[in-house]
């Protein structure tokens, strides 16, 4: 965060983080090879063929969600966080490295897990105020992801915000039997919130899962995040 400016990190530093460690968890009960898993992001993209774009204006941060298809195509994604602090350029050039559905596809191909969920959840992640998202929006989560019989959701924040709001989205996961773990763009707010499971990266903001259009790397983070849950004996 060293390229931020000194009211941003003067407020990271100060903010009231909150307690995102599950009060429960469990543990992998089967083989990846036989797992369904779901993407949650925060870097706030939309389908524009029918999703009204994440509203900016609300001072303390939209906690809206959206539900983005696993046939969604590239073209149709688009990009609405608010924040101005990070290069968006990644993103908006290839919305899949934060949203790594083809990703996963490639795994079912080699056998590595079961199956891509058909529903995955977008979130615009700059929320100073969570309390609608835990009210409101979270249990609206848990029910899509147990209708659709979720048994793994990763999480890609993309700013430094995004951990807080994808880590209560975590906690209640892992609360309510799906197993999540998350890229950890900042591990210094991420040890702050307590989350379970996170994988350390080493790259800037905004580029969660590593350079742009470098699919092998993107793919290799992402099957180092489905490690993470793998407790199967």
């Amino acid at each position: 965060v060293s390229h931020l400016s000194f009211a941003i990190r003067n407020f990271l530093k100060l903010y009231p983080w909150k307690n995102c460690s599950p009060k429960n968890s469990t543990i992998l009960k089967k083989k990846l090879s036989k797992c369904n898993v779901a993407i949650v992001s925060s870097a706030g993209l939309i389908n524009k063929l029918n999703h009204l774009p994440f509203d900016h204006s609300i001072k303390f941060g939209d906690t809206s969600f959206r539900v983005i298809n696993s046939n969604v195509e590239k073209n149709d994604l688009k990009e609405y966080h608010r924040s101005d602090t990070f290069d968006h350029s990644n993103i908006k050039s290839d919305p899949f490295s934060v949203l790594p559905i083809p990703h996963l596809f490639d795994l079912v191909k080699e056998g590595f897990i079961k199956s891509v969920n058909d529903r995955h959840i977008s979130l615009m992640g700059s929320i100073i105020s969570p309390s609608k998202l835990i009210n409101e929006s979270i249990p609206k989560i848990i029910e899509i992801f147990n209708e659709d019989k979720v048994d793994i959701a990763i999480f890609i924040p993309v700013w430094p915000m995004c951990p807080q709001a994808v880590g209560l989205i975590q906690k209640s996961c892992e609360e309510n039997n799906i197993i999540c773990s998350t890229i950890s763009i900042i591990d210094e707010i991420t040890k702050k919130l307590k989350v379970k499971r996170y994988l350390s990266v080493p790259y800037k903001l905004g580029y969660p899962l590593g350079q742009t259009k470098n699919f092998i790397e993107q793919k290799n983070n992402v099957k180092k995040l489905l490690n993470l849950v793998d407790n199967f004996d």
